[in-house]
């Protein structure tokens, strides 16, 4: 063969694999979203029919997938995806009416810092035509009677003027009933809660007993449109820990004007639909009187009052805007404990917010969120062109912001969008409050309050630079006083996470060269993939070799590790704890074995699990490498990196090129501000050891923290608070986590005793147990199904892989779908927690 051909054909084969694959199930969006994505991307959709389709083959995987919802058949093809259209549990929690009830009146009764212009429905949560009965009793109770006359107000100018508005009294005791988890006019009464109607009818009730459904007071007073009630539909997305809402939107219409005598009948007999309901889906049966989908513009002001686009009229909505994204700010704060994850493929989650307009007490415009539909529809009401393109352009503009940037690889390092196109960003975690975490899970732990307020510290001082310096050199003495280790034996390095430090240091010996051609990483397959990946990665690059060892050997780790190691090991990567199995491990004694026999073995330790609960020591167990999250040790979001001085030294003897550690391991710009949250974090720990008496750390027959342990009653005056980090000791250190360990083990055994004591439940753990980290599956009730339950009860427990290895699911047997069920407790739990848990569990049907 030529060897202009033989390139040639190299080339093309080059091309093939470095070709990007698609699918999109749903017949609608594969229409709509295939034409949106560039033309080099290959379609391998089961509903492509063209004739370049190129069916999936089973030595490729697939880049991008988007489906209507996730679906068993596609789990292993998500996995490695490069981007993908759901977040873990985002169908289950945000498309259901009464989570959605249940976030905001969490939000309402518990937020002490009140988001502006938040302004959420009245919302009551029943079961069948019973729980309506007690709602009645109750409403009619409290019911206070309305005889105001109300001019409502109109969003085309020339029906808002006096002779053309409707002037009416407001609805008594007028409720929406809701299914909770229908979409659309097929579940929706309108009842007076003074008089009976149908809902109350023994035969004839379209309620069913054990089904749940929502109860809303009425909104009033609605904002119509050339004289017809009205709402609006919004399109909002969530992914890795922000939400944006796009300017364009749908304005939606009632068929018939909305008459005095309809709204004053109050009973479900006498109720019109065609004057209540705005739904599209009920109201295009009619073609004379259906207005179909008018175009709405959030970024529009009344100055705009001529603005067209495709030759169609925009309705201008800004001053409702400040109300819509208020709402889902509160709704992506709220729900993402649940639904955070799919950070691997950049998962995402498509959103239709259904808002009615109104007006305040001051004549203030608000907007009340209705539902969510995740994702919307890809059908138009009409199909006409102006419909089309709204609903192409809000595509667009999401494809052009995460997917093809993802796709390709071009998003920024923290997955922060360069260009967010149409879409306004409403709601980013913050990373000094962590609002995502909560009092009750500890993946992700609250800050407490010893730590808050160092964390601007750095940014109020005129000499900032030579602050900034000392508040980093602070915070490393106080890392390594938390971490048992001495400035003679180790150095630190910060960095954003955990994560990303694994990353550095894979980096870091790929450029050194201690990893070569034919040497063997052995990695113990209950990691977190942050301690997995980049070594998977390193020896695909490099041509080393990668060993398993199991979850299942962890007991006999020693053992099991004379059995594989080799003169070709090089590294050997393990958890200090399992961040499912809730199970220490013995690194001393590993890390004493290992340097014993084979002292050019380097050993790099995930202590992220472990940290919150036990102390590292890491003088005595010697470790080479040890790297932490703070943010999971009641601290701020930086990750840092111990390395033991003669690690480094050693790895550097052994290669022919010498590189600064510091340049790879810490390059660029340190976060000063968590440089003084750890300050700060390290007064906290001074605070739980100044607690004199392991009793009163935690009464636990009483089931009752200690004042000083939640408040952060710090004995410490505030100038130590700023910055002495030689106040922290050593024994400072152990003592608290003395008592944490005394604090832990009571609910760690409640919760154990409870639940191995149920047939039906599976604990996932073994014989080393002893952190409060509870993993668990049901024989007969879904991990997800759990999860919501719970969150219904301001319980917050997550389920899914977290993070593991296939290697772990396969041998721990973790289902496919929901995965387990983790709760994660910390020393500022109590007992009355987890049996406040355990007493939820119980009344969800099948728990026994």
């Amino acid at each position: 063969m030529p060897l202009q051909t033989e390139l040639e054909e190299k080339k093309e084969d080059e091309n093939v694999c470095q070709a990007i694959r698609f699918s999109i199930t749903g017949r609608a969006a594969h229409l709509r979203i295939k034409k949106l994505l560039p033309d080099s991307w290959i379609d391998c959709s089961p509903y492509n029919t063209s004739r370049d389709a190129k069916p999936l083959e089973n030595d490729n995987h697939l880049h991008f997938i988007w489906e209507n919802a996730p679906r068993n058949e596609t789990k292993s093809l998500r996995d490695s995806a490069a981007c993908y259209s759901h977040l873990p549990n985002g169908i289950g929690i945000l498309d259901d009416k009464w989570v959605l009830g249940r976030l905001f009146n969490y939000e309402q009764q518990h937020s002490r810092e009140m988001v502006e212009h938040f302004t959420p429905l009245t919302t009551h949560f029943i079961r069948g035509k019973s729980g309506l009965v007690s709602l009645r009793e109750k409403l009619q109770k409290s019911h206070v009677h309305d005889d105001k006359r109300y001019v409502l107000q109109d969003l085309d100018p020339d029906f808002n003027v006096p002779s053309k508005q409707i002037s009416t009294s407001k609805p008594q005791n007028t409720w929406v009933v809701k299914d909770a988890n229908s979409n659309g006019f097929g579940g929706i009464w309108i009842t007076n809660m003074q008089k009976d109607d149908v809902l109350l009818h023994e035969e004839k009730s379209p309620l069913h007993e054990d089904h749940r459904y929502v109860a809303q007071e009425y909104t009033w007073p609605p904002i119509l449109y050339r004289r017809k009630k009205c709402h609006i539909r919004v399109y909002a997305c969530m992914m890795n820990g922000m939400a944006f809402v796009h300017k364009r939107c749908f304005l939606h219409v009632a068929n018939e004007e909305f008459q005095t005598s309809c709204s004053e009948a109050n009973t479900q007999q006498d109720f019109d639909p065609s004057v209540h309901i705005t739904n599209c889906c009920a109201n295009s049966h009619d073609a004379e009187k259906f207005a179909g989908e008018i175009l709405a513009d959030l970024s529009l002001d009344e100055t705009f009052q001529n603005k067209y686009i495709d030759g169609q009229k925009v309705i201008p909505l800004k001053k409702y805007y400040p109300s819509i994204a208020a709402s889902v700010h509160i709704l992506a704060k709220n729900a993402m404990t649940f639904v955070q994850g799919g950070d691997a493929n950049c998962g995402f989650e498509y959103l239709g917010l259904d808002f009615i307009l109104s007006c305040n007490e001051k004549g203030m415009p608000v907007s009340y969120m209705l539902e969510v539909n995740c994702p919307p529809s890809q059908d138009t009401a009409t199909g006409l062109p102006f419909a089309e393109n709204l609903h192409d352009d809000v595509l667009r503009d999401l494809l052009k912001m995460w997917v093809i940037p993802a796709v390709e690889g071009r998003l920024c390092r923290n997955k922060c969008p360069r260009d967010t196109m149409g879409w306004n960003l409403v709601f980013q975690q913050d990373a000094l409050k962590n609002e995502a975490s909560s009092k009750k899970n500890q993946g992700g732990n609250q800050k407490r309050v010893k730590v808050l307020p160092t964390l601007p510290d750095a940014n109020f001082h005129t000499s900032k630079t030579k602050e900034m310096n000392k508040s980093k050199e602070e915070a490393r003495k106080v890392t390594l006083t938390l971490f048992g280790a001495s400035e003679d034996n180790y150095n630190v390095y910060f960095g954003a996470n955990a994560t990303s430090m694994f990353e550095r240091l894979a980096r870091y010996f790929a450029k050194l060269g201690f990893i070569k051609d034919n040497d063997e990483i052995i990695i113990a397959s209950e990691n977190h993939v942050a301690n997995v990946n980049p070594w998977i990665d390193l020896a695909e690059d490099v041509g080393a070799q990668v060993k398993w060892i199991s979850s299942l050997q962890m007991s006999n780790m020693v053992l099991k590790l004379d059995t594989m190691l080799s003169e070709r090991t090089r590294l050997i990567c393990i958890s200090h704890a399992s961040n499912i199995l809730g199970s220490i491990r013995d690194i001393g004694g590993i890390c004493q074995h290992i340097k014993s026999n084979y002292p050019n073995v380097q050993i790099v330790i995930d202590g992220v699990a472990a940290s919150p609960h036990v102390y590292a020591d890491l003088d005595n167990v010697k470790a080479d490498w040890y790297c932490v999250s703070f943010h999971k040790i009641f601290g701020p979001h930086i990750g840092a990196l111990l390395a033991r001085k003669v690690a480094i030294q050693q790895a550097n003897i052994h290669v022919t090129r010498t590189l600064e550690a510091n340049k790879i391991l810490e390059c660029g710009t340190v976060n000063y501000e968590g440089c003084n949250g750890i300050i700060g974090l390290g007064n906290y720990v001074m605070t739980l050891a100044m607690n004199n008496d392991t009793n009163t750390f935690v009464s636990m027959n009483e089931g009752q923290c200690s004042e000083d342990i939640n408040a952060g009653q710090d004995p410490v005056e505030r100038r130590k608070l700023k910055g002495s980090s030689s106040s922290l000791t050593k024994h400072h250190v152990m003592k608290a986590y003395h008592d944490i360990q005394y604090t832990e083990k009571h609910f760690l055994e409640y919760m154990k005793n409870e639940l191995q004591s149920n047939p039906h439940v599976r604990l996932i753990s073994d014989e080393a147990h002893n952190i409060p980290i509870i993993s668990f599956t049901h024989a007969k009730i879904a991990s997800v199904e759990m999860v919501r339950l719970c969150a219904l009860h301001d319980i917050i427990v997550r389920c899914g892989s977290f993070l593991s290895t296939t290697q772990f699911q396969n041998e721990r047997s973790i289902p496919c779908n929901g995965g387990i069920v983790r709760a994660s407790f910390c020393h500022y739990n109590t007992l009355e927690d987890a049996k406040l848990l355990i007493v939820t569990l119980k009344t969800i049907d099948d728990w026994i």
